[in-house]
């Protein structure tokens, strides 16, 4: 059985995909505040609700990349 990897971790290993994914991940290691420890969606959108960069555009991104991280994907 795969060891679980946290939400920011498994997001900091895309940050060089030229993607939502990797938009996202560029955006959230920039954040300082940006909780680590983050492990439900609505935490996270909460967090990014508050940011600095908190669109509707990356709003959108972080719903998808969330999903992609529960599949185990990019």
């Amino acid at each position: 059985m795969a060891a679980f990897t946290p939400f920011y971790d498994w997001l900091a290993k895309h940050k060089g995909l030229r993607s939502p994914v990797g938009d996202l991940a560029r955006d959230v290691l920039k954040d300082e505040q940006f909780p680590r420890d983050v492990t439900t969606l609505d935490a996270l959108l909460t967090h990014i609700r508050g940011s600095a960069y908190g669109t509707a555009e990356v709003l959108a991104k972080a719903r998808t990349t969330w999903r992609n991280f529960e599949r185990g994907g990019r």
